[in-house]
């Protein structure tokens, strides 16, 4: 689902892109009419300008590709700029207000920044993994115990590979799951390594780590090579990114982020609970939006999408505990982040009406 690709920097300097204006009258409203009344159109009275950072337009984002490429925004007068930058100085602007939604996962980073009182909340959230997904946590056969067969023990002691090393907050759940199967292994018993997604699963494949991290359309791979083993469940397929928003759209100008919101969850609910990889329109918006051929979009494994927009707040102290684990500075605040201090549940929730 690209979660792991996030963390990929698309360079130093950062690359403003610039949504492309049009006609509000020039994209179709039909199946509007058939949305619950919380999801149709509701155009700002003045066009306002939102502009988003992250660090690349992976799949788990395709309802702000979508709602960019195909109108959405539009409908809400609403003009979307991008701003590509690594997660770290995509924070900082944030911090700066020179810009007005973040899309990225939850970090060590960002939770510090909300600690610290920066007022900026997750909003909304991005694509997760299908239930029946193979990507996530592969393990090479050489960490197997005596009887030939993994075991989640194996994994003490093993060197495990992935895109930013320990900090992306997938790796939490992982956690999470050895602690629910009562498995004594925390993030400082392995061994980590900070590979790029290519790089962890070529390692992963030669045995020069015992697990890694594999996204799309890396796992395909692992699928044919006898060397490793899936381990399914090990990591959760929830979303893993999000949107998170400022200042100016929390609260000084509430409207606009309502809009901005709406038109994510209207995407969300036209094109992506279905298998969008059959609909032209929408593999044409997403390769054009991500830069790949489309056939690129219709072979890999699609992000998955929830109904209800779920934030999944019960991770907040899943986050914290496991960055905790990891360093005991590492988190700068003493007491963790409530639910209501990470989260901003009051967007989703004014849109699952179904009047």
């Amino acid at each position: 689902m690209g979660l792991a690709l996030v963390m990929a920097a698309t360079g130093c300097g950062g690359n403003s892109e610039v949504a492309e204006k049009r006609e509000v009258s020039a994209f179709s409203t039909a199946g509007d009419e058939t949305l619950p009344q919380a999801l149709r159109p509701s155009p700002l009275k003045e066009r306002k300008t939102v502009k988003v950072a992250l660090a690349a337009m992976v799949g788990s984002y395709a309802a702000l590709a979508v709602a960019d490429r195909l109108g959405e925004f539009e409908k809400e007068n609403i003009k979307v700029e991008f701003e590509f930058l690594p997660a770290q100085d995509s924070l900082v602007m944030m911090t700066q207000k020179r810009v007005d939604v973040l899309a990225s996962q939850i970090s060590p980073g960002l939770l510090n920044i909300i600690g610290s009182g920066e007022g900026i909340r997750v909003v909304f959230p991005g694509g997760g993994r299908p239930e029946d997904t193979d990507q996530g946590l592969w393990v090479n056969k050489k960490i197997f115990g005596d009887n030939g067969k993994f075991d989640l023990q194996d994994l003490k002691g093993a060197d495990l590979a992935g895109p930013g090393g320990n900090r992306p907050g997938l790796w939490a759940t992982l956690f999470e799951h050895l602690k629910t199967n009562k498995v004594d292994i925390g993030p400082k018993d392995v061994n980590w390594q900070d590979l790029s997604s290519a790089d962890a699963v070529n390692a992963l494949r030669n045995g020069a780590v015992g697990a890694a991290y594999a996204s799309a359309p890396y796992q395909e791979i692992l699928l044919k090579d006898s060397c490793c083993e899936f381990v399914k469940g090990a990591i959760s397929p929830v979303a893993g990114v999000f949107y998170m928003f400022g200042q100016r759209l929390l609260k000084d100008d509430r409207d606009t982020g309502t809009a901005f919101v709406r038109a994510l969850a209207r995407s969300t609910q036209k094109y992506l609970l279905k298998d969008y990889r059959q609909t032209d329109e929408v593999v044409a918006a997403l390769a054009e939006a991500q830069k790949v051929p489309e056939k690129t979009i219709r072979e890999a494994e699609p992000s998955a999408f929830e109904a209800d927009y779920n934030l999944h707040t019960e991770l907040a102290p899943v986050y914290q505990n496991y960055y905790r684990a990891i360093d005991s500075g590492l988190l700068q605040y003493n007491s963790d982040l409530s639910d209501k201090d990470l989260y901003d549940s009051s967007f989703a929730e004014s849109l699952r009406s179904s009047g």
